[in-house]
């Protein structure tokens, strides 16, 4: 079974335009996501995009640049699309790229579980910390004692969300989302050819397409408190340039 990663890159931003060409380490960002990514074993990296300005850029450090459609609603859909034109991928990864704190280790974590067959289709969470929980830019899912997504929310009451941090007699609990999905090449196509909903276009939350269509979303936890980063505005993006700058020098 073939891996691929693939990572959908647009140059506009509505928080903080451009943000995927902002240095870090004197790197871009894509090109910090792409490297990232790379140290994954047996495992090749695209980058999908439908702008000349990005693929400039990605062809500093890679001919692995598909060209997509300019009108897809999300970053998955912009996936299936490059998966689609690559044929030869049974397991498809989808990082967001402004995921700088998603290692290879969580990428194989999910890898594996595609080809272990656990779900249809598979995302990673973290510990979702308390300055979060009414920031609408930290993506939260609520999930069940079997680790399934029941639900993504931007905006949660506060009361509400620090209960189901704790254990409860419901079994129902939250963390924070991290930008990653998994799926195989068949569920990737099917997830391109339903129709956007409602919450989704609402809310800019892909995930939301497979959850008000009743496709599992198996979740996985992966520890990244000491460098969990959403890369959303100005002020995001500083504290990880800090953070990456000091801890992580590029060769």
């Amino acid at each position: 079974m073939k891996n691929c990663i693939i990572i959908p890159a647009r140059l506009n931003s509505s928080r903080l335009p451009g943000k995927l060409l902002l240095k870090i380490n004197n790197l871009s960002l894509i090109e910090n996501v792409y490297n990232n990514c790379c140290k994954t074993k047996n495992t090749d990296v695209y980058i999908a995009t439908d702008n000349l300005k990005i693929k400039r850029e990605c062809l500093k450090f890679t001919k692995n640049i598909i060209m997509t459609d300019p009108l897809h609603n999300s970053g998955t859909d912009r996936v299936a699309e490059a998966a689609e034109k690559l044929k030869i991928y049974e397991t498809i990864i989808n990082v967001q790229g402004d995921e700088l704190s998603v290692s290879n280790k969580n990428i194989l974590l999910l890898i594996k579980a595609l080809k272990d067959n656990t779900s249809t289709m598979v995302s990673l969470m973290t510990n979702l910390g308390k300055t979060e929980i009414d920031n609408p830019n930290t993506v939260k899912v609520i999930f069940n004692k079997l680790n399934y997504a029941l639900d993504f929310k931007r905006n949660l009451n506060k009361n509400r969300a620090q209960l189901l941090s704790q254990n409860n007699p419901s079994d129902i609990f939250i963390n924070k989302h991290i930008g990653v999905y998994g799926f195989n090449i068949k569920n990737l196509i099917r997830f391109k050819k339903l129709n956007m909903t409602d919450r989704e276009k609402n809310e800019k939350l892909e995930q939301l397409r497979a959850i008000e269509n009743n496709i599992p979303i198996k979740m996985f936890f992966v520890n990244l408190a000491k460098n969990n980063f959403s890369i959303n505005n100005r002020s995001d993006y500083l504290k990880a340039k800090k953070y990456f700058e000091k801890n992580f020098k590029n060769n």
